[in-house]
């Protein structure tokens, strides 16, 4: 009855290493996509596979997009809901190429940690373009 309690046990702590909890809230950042709107613009941020698309457009006139970059990123998690964003290539409109963000605890949006702007996830992907 020990052995096996203690094989149950062992197998228990081993599935959640394995699975990495926190692991799954970066990746859920994949494949989706975050709007933020003030009174005149509208920030975009995409994340697909492999690639952030970052746009900004006049809300004034939606087709005009005063800023678009793309680049390849990396995400170092700093803890369970802090993460980095590393680009590959910097946004000539920002002032680094990382991006510091902390995924809200429901998973329906980020915050940029350092403009504290609140990004909501939206199912319109359409607003990249």
């Amino acid at each position: 009855m020990k052995n096996t309690i203690v094989v149950l046990s062992a197998v228990l702590v081993i599935s959640f290493l394995i699975s990495g909890c926190s692991k799954n809230r970066s990746a859920k950042l994949i494949g989706n996509v975050y709007t933020f709107q003030d009174d005149s613009l509208r920030f975009v941020a995409g994340f697909d596979q492999d690639s952030l698309f970052y746009t900004v457009k006049d809300m004034m006139n939606e087709s005009l997009k005063v800023a678009f970059h793309k680049s390849k990123y990396k995400i170092n998690q700093v803890n369970d809901s802090d993460y980095i964003v590393i680009l590959e290539t910097k946004p000539r409109f920002w002032e680094t190429n990382t991006w510091e963000i902390v995924i809200d605890n429901n998973g329906r949006g980020l915050y940029s940690a350092n403009s504290k702007r609140y990004f909501k996830l939206t199912d319109d992907k359409n607003v990249l373009k």
